[in-house]
């Protein structure tokens, strides 16, 4: 079975050189999905990530859900911790990574025990929710609490075809997805 470092760089590398043309179409494909799924119409609060390095792209989504008036979260990085707040488009700032994020002066935290949905990024996904990140270990972290509650948020992520293998190698702390949304490339 190949490692997590292994997929990590198989798969960025393969991410990475998708062309701006192919990202900006799974733009639009992946807000077609969204705007026919229940769970996203019917959902008041939705955590989502900020797009970097060619990961599936989620600003068609961000505004699609603030113009239908749901609170979104956005994480945001500090102390080597993810917390979430709410996203307003007139107050973001780059973080170190040079990702946006919600400025912070401006905006107040949501727990993720408050969300509906949580949209996640990854490098690798399977078929039984196993997912492979950067290896930062911050979304399982931020997540970690959330999955024991019998109330949970729905766990989606975004996905290329590419990026679905055979089998994720899983480790006792790894959360995984109720599912992975994928976009053809």
């Amino acid at each position: 079975m190949p490692t997590k470092k292994s997929i990590r760089q198989t798969l960025l590398s393969q991410r990475n050189a998708l062309s701006a043309h192919v990202v900006t179409l799974a733009a639009t494909k992946i807000l077609e999905k969204i705007k026919q799924r229940k769970d996203f119409l019917a959902a008041e609060v939705v955590a989502l990530y900020s797009d970097f390095q060619n990961e599936v792209p989620t600003h068609l989504i961000i505004d699609f859900l603030l113009a239908q008036n749901k609170t979104v979260a956005l994480p945001v990085i500090k102390n080597k911790h993810m917390g979430f707040y709410v996203h307003a488009a007139d107050a973001v700032v780059k973080n170190s990574y040079g990702i946006t994020e919600p400025d912070l002066k401006c905006s107040r935290q949501v727990a993720l025990a408050e969300c509906d949905l949580v949209v996640l990024p990854g490098v690798a996904f399977d078929a039984r929710g196993g997912r492979v990140g950067r290896g930062a270990g911050f979304y399982d972290r931020a997540l970690e609490k959330v999955v024991q509650c019998a109330q949970r948020p729905r766990l989606l992520a975004l996905a290329y075809d590419f990026q679905l293998i055979d089998s994720c190698p899983i480790e006792p702390h790894d959360v995984r997805m109720d599912e992975v949304l994928v976009v053809p490339t």
